[in-house]
């Protein structure tokens, strides 16, 4: 299925390769770096914003978590006990 809309497709495939190299980070490490876990999430949010952009409408169970996930990308580390 071929997504048309906002995003181009040369930064719709940077957000997913972005994401797809910090998920392989993660993969590799039983217990990933506070760094580590703070790159996936934020790379997990581009994507998604670029899907979005691009005409994707997540289901309701997957925007909420996606408001939750863009809202921890900009808390200060320590916040959340982190």
């Amino acid at each position: 299925m071929t997504i048309m809309g906002g995003s181009p497709p040369a930064e719709l495939a940077a957000a997913f390769a972005r994401y797809r190299a910090t998920q392989t980070a993660l993969r590799g490490h039983p217990h990933p770096s506070l760094d580590q876990v703070d790159a996936a999430l934020a790379a997990r949010v581009a994507l998604y914003r670029c899907l979005v952009e691009s005409g994707w409408e997540p289901p309701p169970d997957v925007a909420r978590q996606l408001d939750l996930d863009a809202a921890l990308v900009v808390q200060p580390r320590g916040c959340l006990g982190g």
